[in-house]
């Protein structure tokens, strides 16, 4: 990951497993967050399959 631009942004998905299963993830001390399953006009990429209780959102509404 350090070889993309902004990779401090970014998280593994073994970190979001252990935020979602109840668990403390590196650099992570809060229990507020919000999971996004992002698409652009493709819902049923969201239907077919995302990570549990992530929210639907279509970037075009954005």
């Amino acid at each position: 990951m350090e070889n993309l631009a902004r990779y401090k942004n970014l998280v593994s998905a073994h970190w979001v497993k252990e935020l979602i299963s109840g668990g403390s993830p590196a650099e992570y001390n809060n229990d507020k967050y919000v999971i996004c399953h992002s698409h652009y006009r493709n819902r049923e990429t969201y239907l077919s399959g995302h990570i549990p209780r992530a929210i639907d959102m279509d970037t075009l509404a954005l």
